[in-house]
């Protein structure tokens, strides 16, 4: 939420200088918090800081929009958490600047366990830490032995706090959407970047799809093996790739699905009639939600049960009791809307206009 009021108070970077220098608006009586926002206002470096750190974790901001807004987007996560490492470490000479940015104040909050990320002791009194050089800090980078809590520079505190958060964000899944996006930017980085290490993590995705009883409806499934179920998946990836066939067409690729990069619903018309394993691990993938809005909706019906007497149910019967639940509020709210979809054209309802 700060990112995100950040970007707006950018974007009003104008209308705030306009306002502040209006005679009406010196006219009026401000307190002290009001004072100095509007000498922030008028100081040029605070909106080139500003700047500096938006631009940095942009692509992270952008895959955090697409999980807020609760559509399929799974085949956009690898590649933008990439984006961001790579804004990062782009800005690196800037967000070292001292002039901008002054030196760096620890914060006791950002722990794990007794160590503090970003470079002081635990204590009480609160130090200010300087930033170290840049030389300083690539030698320290070499060198193993350095502690974790060693002091590091505002851009390299930044990056590291950010790589402990891309590794969770970073996962099998998001592998496999990334492999299997049809969005241009996408498409051109896998053939970029992919590696061993990305093909062993899509693989598990397969393994995993497959393991019986397989959602996978194709009739040559059920007599193929699993090294025979990944070996056709590698050979359908080839053609999908090049834009062999059946990806040969070219309307294929210029049709809204691929513009909009809503890759589940092309794959659904364009490569599950025409693939074994491909078309199916692609859909299964790629139409993954990635927001918490399921998880909000689930923990909206464990409260309704854990109520009163029941706040001791164990968890295996809170589950099946909130499936029941939320199954039963779905069928009522289906019948409701047929209800209300329904036309008297013919009973007492009806009405003539005159």
């Amino acid at each position: 939420m700060w990112f995100y009021a950040m970007i707006r108070l950018l974007r009003l970077e104008m209308p705030l200088k306009a306002t502040v220098h209006q005679q009406k608006f010196r006219s009026l009586p401000l307190n002290e918090s009001a004072r100095m926002a509007v000498l922030g206002i008028q100081e040029a470096k605070f909106w080139k800081c500003l700047y500096i750190l938006l631009r940095s974790v942009f692509p992270a901001l952008k895959l955090l929009r697409y999980c807020d807004a609760n559509k399929p987007s799974m085949d956009k996560i690898f590649f933008l958490s990439h984006r961001t490492t790579q804004a990062i470490e782009k800005s690196f000479d800037s967000l070292n600047d001292k002039e901008l940015f002054g030196s760096l104040t620890p914060d006791r909050n950002l722990t794990h366990g007794d160590v503090n990320l970003d470079g002081a002791d635990d204590s009480d009194n609160e130090e200010e830490v300087s930033f170290v050089d840049s030389e300083d800090d690539e030698d320290s980078e070499s060198n193993e032995a350095t502690p974790i809590n060693s002091i590091m520079s505002f851009g390299r505190s930044v990056l590291f706090h950010w790589n402990r958060r891309r590794k969770k964000i970073e996962h099998e899944y998001a592998i496999a959407g990334w492999a299997l996006s049809i969005v241009s930017e996408v498409r051109i980085d896998v053939r970029e970047r992919m590696r061993g290490e990305h093909r062993d993590a899509i693989e598990c995705v397969i393994r995993r799809l497959h393991v019986a009883p397989c959602a996978n409806t194709h009739p040559d499934i059920a007599s193929m093996s699993e090294a025979e179920i990944i070996d056709t998946f590698w050979n359908e990836f080839k053609s999908f790739q090049n834009c062999n066939w059946p990806y040969h067409d070219l309307h294929k690729w210029a049709v809204p699905d691929v513009i909009a990069g809503r890759s589940y619903l092309w794959h659904e018309k364009y490569s599950i009639p025409y693939t074994t394993v491909l078309g199916f691990v692609a859909c299964r993938v790629t139409s993954k939600l990635c927001g918490i809005g399921p998880a909000e909706r689930s923990w909206g019906a464990v409260k309704q049960i854990k109520t009163g007497q029941r706040s001791h149910l164990n968890g295996q019967s809170t589950e099946k009791r909130s499936i029941i639940y939320v199954s039963s509020k779905i069928e009522q709210a289906r019948i409701h809307h047929e209800q209300m979809e329904k036309i008297d054209a013919v009973g007492k309802k009806c009405y003539v206009w005159r």
